[in-house]
């Protein structure tokens, strides 16, 4: 009788191991088409400072709301003040 609950427990096991097994499988092969999907159909645009789409320079320009003054942000946390050719910083256009 021990045997055959050993058995049992083992044909069990194995396969709820095989159906985890299948379903980390196909959430990560969704994972990947969800992700090569939405590049193909909706790249973001390259500017100025990225080599190409998959090399991209992880800056963007954000404008004070209020003073139309820019500043590049990195995606590590850092913000400075977008300067001009003169040294000068940089300040969008305002709209009239």
């Amino acid at each position: 009788m021990k045997a055959e609950e050993n058995r049992f427990h083992q044909r069990v096991g194995f396969h709820t191991l095989w159906g985890a097994t299948q379903f980390l499988s196909i959430l990560i092969l969704a994972t990947l088409v969800t992700a090569y999907v939405e590049n193909y159909f909706w790249p973001k645009p390259v500017d100025d400072c990225d080599v190409s789409v998959s090399q991209r320079c992880g800056m963007a320009v954000l404008t004070d709301t209020r003073t139309g003054l820019q500043y590049l942000a990195t995606s590590q946390g850092g913000i400075t003040p977008r300067l001009d050719a003169n040294g000068k910083q940089l300040k969008k256009a305002t709209q009239q």
